[in-house]
Parts: structure tokens; sequence; C-alpha cells
């Protein structure tokens, strides 16, 4: 089995990595579709999640039930060498890792071609104003990516964290096991895209509220988080 899958979604981000097990759970809560594009995370091979599965055997024989052993106190195992290690607590799995939805900066991308567009028109009159067009353009869109790179928004088993800046960086988090409400706002026309704010509280204020601007699938986030909720319980 390799290490996991990506899901690719429409805005350019990736979503992952997911067992085999995982993405069926998706597609049977009608989350992702057979059609939804998912990347191998150890070979790179894009393809449908529909293709990953395969029809196995039933099994026909049930293994023996071990026996029953009690566990050894702590002292004991401390002074036998001969001792089993507990076991290590389980891994930290990589939820979710997003930025602001690139849909949302459609006014930069629409400032941007006016710009360019103008000096175009005006090149006949005016040769430099093609230049500056161009030059102006492209500064908006710079801005645009500078603004959703300051942005990152991480899910992981254990914890949501937002963090923001390119250099000096600033971040916040907060335990998933320590969330009491999450609560989603959509308007406007992104909301008609499934594109909103996610607000991650705590109980009573012991941590600061986290919140998620201008997320894809802010409801199918908001879902994944109780989850997790409900798995670790």
């Amino acid at each position: 089995m390799s290490a996991g899958y990506f899901i690719l979604e429409p805005d350019g981000t990736r979503d992952g990595p997911y067992a085999e097990e995982e993405l069926l759970d998706l597609m049977d809560a009608g989350e992702i579709g057979p059609a939804t594009q998912c990347m191998d995370a150890a070979s790179g091979r894009v393809s449908e999640a529909g293709s990953l599965f395969r029809v196995l055997a039933p099994v026909q024989e049930k293994p023996a039930p071990a026996a029953w052993k009690p566990s050894p106190f702590r002292e004991e195992t401390l002074n036998n060498p001969n001792a089993v290690d507990s076991p290590a607590p389980p891994r930290v799995r990589l939820v979710y890792c997003g930025s602001p939805c690139i849909l949302t900066y459609w006014r930069s991308v629409l400032a941007a071609a006016l710009l360019i567009g103008g000096g175009f028109f005006v090149r006949e009159w005016v040769p430099e104003m093609l230049a500056l067009g161009l030059i102006a353009g492209m500064l908006v869109l710079l801005l645009a990516v500078l603004h959703r790179m300051r942005h990152r928004f991480i899910v992981t088993s254990a914890r949501v964290e937002w963090h923001r800046g390119l250099i000096a960086k600033s971040s916040r988090e907060l335990p998933v096991s320590a969330i009491r409400s999450i609560n989603v706002t959509h308007s406007g026309a992104s909301g008609l895209l499934g594109i909103g704010r996610i607000t991650f509280s705590s109980a009573a204020g012991a941590h600061e509220d986290i919140t998620f601007d201008r997320v894809w699938r802010a409801s199918a986030l908001k879902n994944r988080v109780r989850r997790l909720q409900e798995s670790s319980q």
C-alpha cells in the first residue's frame, strides 16, 4: 500500500494524505465523488478516486483469539530490561493545509486586466502607456499572490493552526479536543460556491478563537474536524 493519497481541490490546494479506507469513507459520506482527482503521495500519479479501490476475496478463516494477559506495572517495566516498551503515541496526521481560496481574488484579476488592457488600447497615442499598464497590472497580481501566501490554514489530527506572515510570522493553535463550537459563515456570491469563514472557539475562552477566512468547502472542513473529535474520544 502507498503512503497515502492527496485530494486535489479545484482551487489548486491539496488535502490529505488519506489512506484508501479514509477515501472510501469520504465517498460513502458524499464529500467526494468517484471522479475526484487524487494524487499518490509516493509516486505522484494522479487518478480518479473511484479507480483506487479493488474487491478483495472474503476471509474464510478467523484467527484464534489471543489469550488475555495483564499489563505489567510501570515499576516492573523499568526494572525488567526484557520488558516490551509501551506503544508509541499516535502519529499526528495532516488533514488539511490551505490558503484563502484563489476564486476570492477576482477583483485583483479584473483590476490587472483593466490596467493591461487600458495600456494596450492607448499605446498608439502614448506608447509609454503600454509598458506602464503591464507593470501596474503585474504589480496588482503580485500583491494578490503575496496576500494569499501570507495566510496558511492547517488542520492536523491533534490541533487547528492559523499562520500569517512571510518573514515575520505569527501563529495561533487550538487543540482539537478543546474546540467546543465551530461556526461557518457564508456571504455573497462566494457563499454560493461553498466559500466561507470558519471560526473555531474553545470553552470559556481558555484559548483564543481561530478563524479561517475565505475557505473552499468550509462546511465540509467543519464536518471533518468534528469527525476528528469523535474519533479521539
